[in-house]
């Protein structure tokens, strides 16, 4: 039910979405965003209007990887853009970097304009940050190159550039603000609901859980299914026996609790290994493939029991270096929550019990709190 002075600001499915609904540090981590560009390979969807732009562009005030645009010598207004961008009358956020050379003869800035408000961005010889929100006037994402703030002129050599990064629209981080909640619901309907305090800035990791003993120097702990064994420091699966590897009986992690799992894949064989948060049977979502792997999971169970566990009999690999630490606070891709508006104590307001944790994907809507 919506209630007198609330307005629905936000209705959408969000994947690969982190949940930690531990009281004391609720929050929600890896939201993703609707365009996170990409130039290693090339322009990324963006177009050129009186300019043309190259993609890959490396070692450009100590960065890799960006887009540069240049004029042409036409009198005309210089643009770049990337259509279908936005959905007009919604609200988003936007964050890129961008890069002025100075002494340039034309170009001494750039202009976006395209959540109405004409915005100015003039620093040269940087890498300068920008993170604006507003509703969006047109479905194009739009940036003007500016001569003394003007988008009209002639670039005679037709060799002014600029260059843009990391640019990503979001349509949920303008609202992680304090003035709005957040209802998250699983495919049975079953709902969590809080209070977006604030933006992330950075993942905190706890301690490991498992004290050391991911590095396998012994057996001690550890209880191992046939099949499964320790020596000279990695752990051994072989084919045709055991299903887990297991450490702990005791309260290793916290129901609720969100956890990082990080392990070197020496060798498996395809699609047949995981790491697990609890024998009961909590599993990271991730299957392992050789190379350091680092997965992500909501502790769901009772049993508090840790380590790694086979989805096929025939499976068969060697690993080390196993390590599993609570994440205590969000990464700037994620937001705080608090029970109430003005709130001090991050917790969920509401939690079913009987919540699905570590799904794919939930329905989340966002409302302004009165």
């Amino acid at each position: 039910m919506l209630l007198k002075g609330q307005t629905v600001k936000y209705r959408g499915t969000q994947t690969g979405m982190r949940i930690s609904a531990v009281d004391g540090t609720a929050f929600i981590d890896n939201l993703p965003y609707t365009y996170s560009s990409d130039f290693s390979a090339g322009t990324n969807e963006w177009a050129f209007s009186a300019t043309a732009g190259s993609g890959n562009i490396d070692s450009i005030g100590g960065e890799d990887d960006t887009l540069r645009v240049t004029t042409n010598n036409s009198s005309s207004v210089h643009y770049t853009y990337k259509g279908s961008s936005f959905t007009v009358n919604k609200t988003y956020k936007i964050t890129f970097r961008y890069y002025i050379p100075s002494g340039q003869s034309n170009i001494d800035g750039i202009k976006f304009t395209s959540f109405g408000a004409s915005t100015i961005y003039s620093v040269t010889d940087t890498w300068t940050t920008v993170s604006v929100s507003g509703k969006a006037i047109q479905t194009e994402l739009v940036l003007f190159a500016t001569d003394g703030g003007v988008t009209s002129f002639q670039d005679a050599g037709g060799d002014d550039v600029f260059y843009i990064k990391d640019f990503t629209i979001s349509e949920i981080t303008p609202y992680i603000d304090g003035n709005h909640s957040i209802e998250i619901y699983d495919s049975a309907g079953r709902m969590l609901k809080g209070v977006l305090k604030a933006a992330g800035s950075s993942e905190t990791l706890g301690a490991d859980i498992l004290s050391g003993a991911g590095a396998f120097a012994s057996s001690s702990g550890w209880n191992l299914t046939n099949g499964f064994s320790i020596a000279d420091g990695i752990m051994t699966a072989v084919s045709g026996t055991g299903w887990t590897a297991s450490y702990g009986a005791g309260a290793l992690n916290i129901d609720g609790g969100l956890y990082q799992s990080s392990i070197d894949c020496i060798s498996t064989t395809p699609n047949d290994f995981t790491t697990i948060l609890s024998m009961a049977i909590t599993l990271f979502p991730t299957v392992l493939t050789v190379g350091t792997i680092i997965s992500y999971a909501t502790q769901d169970s009772t049993d508090n029991s840790v380590g790694l566990a086979k989805f096929n009999l025939t499976g068969a690999g060697t690993f080390d270096n196993l390590v599993i630490k609570q994440v205590t606070a969000p990464s700037s891709s994620g937001a705080t929550i608090v029970s109430a508006k003005a709130g001090e104590t991050y917790n969920w307001a509401y939690k079913n019990s009987s919540f699905t944790y570590n799904a794919s994907s939930y329905f989340c809507v966002i409302k302004t709190i009165r």
